[in-house]
């Protein structure tokens, strides 16, 4: 099961993922969410909480960085995953502003970002349930 769950994360943990990462400047909301609860973070607060999820969660977007500087743009495609990521939860950079900066379409952008988001929940998924 948890082999399955390592290759395949279903569906409302990638959406778990994804909520957490649309409150990444909030540490009070997510101190409170679910994902908190489900990777057993601990802190003295909820605001603790939070900020612990947001060190995970931003470590965890750093280790699909490709490489150590980040090349000028256009990015090479190995470097899509981890600039959606970073540049719209970390940066708070506008959808148009990183389809610009990549030279993609928004269809593109989107199956990107649906992967990318996958890609961190198999990986939140290694890192915690190991």
């Amino acid at each position: 099961m948890l082999d399955a769950l390592t290759t395949h994360p279903d569906s409302e943990f990638i959406k778990m993922v994804e909520e957490a990462l649309r409150h990444w400047h909030d540490c009070i909301e997510l101190g409170q969410s679910p994902l908190a609860e489900w990777a057993k973070v601990e802190g003295g607060s909820h605001v603790e909480r939070g900020k612990q999820l947001q060190q995970l969660l931003n470590d965890s977007i750093e280790s699909l960085r490709p490489a150590d500087k980040r090349p000028p743009e256009p990015l090479p495609r190995t470097w899509y995953n981890y600039a959606v990521l970073h540049d719209a939860y970390v940066e708070g950079a506008q959808n148009r502003e990183i389809m610009a900066r990549l030279y993609i379409s928004e269809g593109t952008f989107n199956r990107t970002r649906r992967n990318a988001i996958r890609g961190l929940a198999r990986l939140l998924v290694e890192k915690i349930r190991r």
